[in-house]
């Protein structure tokens, strides 16, 4: 932890330390995935992702945009794979089913394919972690940068969903990467800087739509720099405009000249015209071979199915054939559908039972115990130092005549902080009111945020500002002991980085009893199942298992087939934590009674318990 507190040490070896860091995380991300099976996601994005390179046809999963899946099939392309064309499902558009047949059906080699669509996903990691550092390093300095990057390899949730095929590190990427450009174009609103965040922003909102989000952000962000970049030398006034309407202006006493409000309101509605210029160019490449036709009917297809009612839902339905429109008819479409979802949400296995729909406690919970403890305690040491040293808002005195003035001098001091917290703010808040409740992945765009803002109070706090020396080397040591607690807590559980849970709730052992789904099993240990069978030579064992994986092409012929819930278990049994305490969709096939804890065997990668019933 030395590298934190010397700033001139920090500075020259800084970007060797931060290679060996993200040499690390790839040989975890990749040794863990290995041996991992299918998991629901990488099932549906991979046949998704190859149909829209091969085929040009968005007719498969378009709730979710294309960029990342594309990205993970694209290794496929030069795999000569026997493709699912002809299949019943293709013509369905059941991803599911056309997913299962293109891993498990069709003579290819699945694990092959999945090693190789998770390479690229596991290389976006990577850079992006690369970016997170130069950035953190460029703005704060180089001991920041390293904490930063520290608590990026060392994220359970990074190394897990990291490497899987799935929406949420380019989601996370979208976000950090969109709210870095616009700050440089706040900071220098140059033609360039305002082309980049444009493309940024782009490629974020082809990445998962919940980045959505970020176009109130930007909006908000714009308003607060013309009010922090207000001085006392001009005045807010309401202005006329040509054509009627008001606008609120910034105007300098005495000169003609003014800075609006509107105006830079109007340079981030720029970016983001550019931002929906991208999306337009990605899917009309997306949508070439889709038939007029066939995408006005599966968008009503999917109007009924999702409910979608107004004028939105009515738009997208008319520019659904229309050829100028189609494109980003197809992109509305998809985030309607996902704003539907999230809305409707679905049952959700929570703190020992099954809820139909989610709680407004879950993702604070989730993220209780999902996360590292080291991080929960240096967040609360950050927090505290931020609020005694560097984030209080000086109060005007009584008689000054502009009272507004010490706050905007705050707001240019800390615009950064300012914006990260906004991001927060409003993400955690439409978290909160999802009834999406299906993992903490959802809150991985929040964590780079978040990762500076500890990073930079604490290694500020270990350089200078402890007090004496010697309080200063006992922080040191109390942050040395921290992320050596981060480290091997995350290291103990590998490969099983999916199925993290910190020490509040006893460990991995133990999160099964409180949440499940993509917190714990999402299918990726069936392949590990079939190993443990292999080495206790077991001559056949019942599995009833969740997630995509082809229980069968595993086992083989140790597979006796799947456990009905009425039956009484006999012999070797193996059943997925997600379906033991009884699955969200089928709450009353509960195994608990049938197979107690005390009759178990083994368990697999935390996410498979198997039993023997004599």
């Amino acid at each position: 932890s030395e590298m934190f507190h010397d700033a001139a040490a920090g500075n020259r070896r800084a970007p060797v330390v931060a290679a060996a860091l993200l040499g690390v995380m790839a040989l975890l991300m990749f040794t863990s995935s290995w041996n991992d099976t299918p998991t629901s996601d990488d099932n549906v994005a991979l046949i998704s992702g190859y149909s829209y390179l091969r085929r040009q046809e968005f007719r498969l999963e378009p709730q979710n945009p294309p960029l990342m899946e594309d990205l993970a099939a694209a290794p496929l392309l030069w795999m000569n794979l026997r493709e699912p064309w002809d299949h019943k499902a293709w013509e369905e558009a059941n991803d599911p089913e056309l997913g299962q047949a293109f891993l498990y059906q069709m003579g290819n080699d699945p694990d092959a394919m999945l090693r190789a669509a998770r390479t690229p996903m596991i290389l976006f990691a990577l850079l992006f972690g690369a970016a997170l550092f130069g950035w953190t390093r460029k703005e704060f300095g180089s001991g920041a940068a390293l904490l930063t990057l520290f608590l990026y390899v060392f994220s359970p949730t990074f190394l897990a969903h990291g490497r899987i095929v799935a929406t949420d590190l380019g989601a996370t990427a979208g976000f950090f990467l969109t709210i870095a450009a616009f700050l440089r174009f706040l900071k220098r609103p140059r033609w360039s800087n305002g082309l980049l965040a444009g493309l940024v922003l782009g490629l974020a909102l082809l990445s998962k739509f919940s980045t959505i989000a970020l176009l109130p952000i930007l909006l908000f962000l714009a308003a607060a720099w013309a009010f922090a970049n207000a001085t006392p030398g001009r005045r807010i006034r309401w202005r006329r405009l040509p054509g009627g309407g008001f606008a609120l202006a910034l105007r300098r006493r005495r000169e003609r000249d003014n800075v609006s409000l509107l105006g830079w309101l109007a340079r981030a509605a720029g970016i983001i015209v550019i931002a929906f210029l991208v999306v337009y160019a990605v899917y009309l490449h997306h949508i070439w071979n889709y038939a007029p036709e066939r995408q006005a009917r599966d968008a009503q297809f999917q109007r009924t199915l999702y409910d979608l009612g107004g004028t939105a839902a009515d738009m997208v339905l008319w520019s659904s054939d229309r050829p100028l429109l189609r494109p980003w008819s197809q992109y509305f479409l998809g985030l309607l559908v996902a704003l539907k979802a999230s809305r409707w949400g679905q049952p959700v296995f929570f703190l020992g039972s099954v809820r139909p729909t989610g709680s407004r406690w879950y993702f604070p919970f989730v993220y209780l115990i999902k996360e590292p403890l080291p991080l929960h305690l240096l967040t609360l040491l950050a927090l505290a130092w931020a609020l005694r040293r560097g984030l209080r808002i000086p109060l005007p005195p009584a008689a000054a005549s502009n009272r507004l003035q010490p706050l905007r001098q705050w707001l240019r001091e800390h615009f950064v902080e300012f914006a990260f917290l906004s991001v927060l703010g409003v993400y955690w808040a439409a978290l909160i009111r999802s009834n999406m409740n299906i993992g903490v992945r959802h809150l991985l765009p929040a964590f780079p945020f978040l990762f500076i803002l500890i990073a930079r109070p604490i290694v500020s706090l270990a350089q200078t500002g402890a007090g004496t020396p010697r309080r200063r080397w006992g922080f040191r040591a109390l942050l040395g002991a921290l992320l050596a607690w981060q480290a091997i807590g995350v290291l103990r559980v590998h490969p099983s980085y999916l199925a993290y849970f910190n020490e509040l709730v006893g460990g991995p052992r133990n999160g099964w009893r409180y949440v499940n789904d993509s917190n714990l099993d999402w299918g990726q240990d069936v392949k590990r199942l079939a190993q443990f069978v292999e080495q206790r030579a077991i001559a056949g064992i019942r599995v009833d298992y969740f997630g995509p994986a082809d229980a069968g092409y595993y086992l083989k012929e140790r597979y006796l087939g799947p456990l009905g819930c009425t039956e009484s278990p006999k012999g070797w049994v193996a059943v997925s934590a997600m379906l033991y305490p009884g699955a969200p969709w089928n709450p009353g096939c509960d195994y608990r009674a049938r197979l107690p804890m005390e009759k178990l065997v083994a368990t697999i990668g935390y996410s498979i318990f198997v039993f023997y019933v004599d």
